[in-house]
């Protein structure tokens, strides 16, 4: 959100130097999700303001290892997936997974995909198709290709 006072972006504060995904709830007007980042070394996080962009709270997504996601500008955003009811949601990392919002902690962790370790899992794109998920897996070779979840990402094949 421009803040003309301050003539400068509502999120600078924050130490971002760009924003990866945005997301909207169409029945919640004054909800914004937004993935923002410092590098891809840097990380950051999720941001979601309930006030129209007026006040921010920021959600870390970290790896299995303890480390922030690094997001860096549009290379590493996939998909930032809001659930259709709910205040769950799915992001898509380029390098480092999938990851799961837990809607009744607002957390943020690692959602398996079968077997695959998450370490060098790189995704293509996360979409919601016929009530399940769909996910392509560029890498490692042997995952590559479509995988599906008919039950919210507890299982794939």
């Amino acid at each position: 959100r421009w803040e003309s006072a301050a003539r400068q972006w509502g999120l600078d504060r924050e130490g971002l130097t760009h924003v990866d995904q945005i997301a909207l709830r169409p029945d919640r007007p004054d909800e914004v999700w937004v993935v923002a980042g410092k590098s891809w070394y840097a990380g950051r996080g999720v941001l979601i303001s309930t006030a129209g962009g007026r006040s921010w709270r920021l959600e870390p997504l970290l790896r299995p290892d303890g480390k922030e996601v690094g997001i860096d500008n549009g290379m590493t955003a996939r998909r930032l997936l809001l659930d259709e009811t709910g205040d769950g949601a799915w992001y898509a990392s380029r390098d480092a997974g999938l990851y799961r919002r837990d809607p009744a902690t607002g957390a943020w962790a690692n959602a398996p995909v079968s077997d695959l370790a998450w370490d060098g899992l790189r995704l293509a794109w996360l979409e919601r198709v016929r009530g399940g998920l769909v996910l392509a897996v560029r890498a490692p070779e042997a995952a590559a290709g479509l995988w599906w979840s008919a039950d919210r990402g507890a299982t794939w094949t």
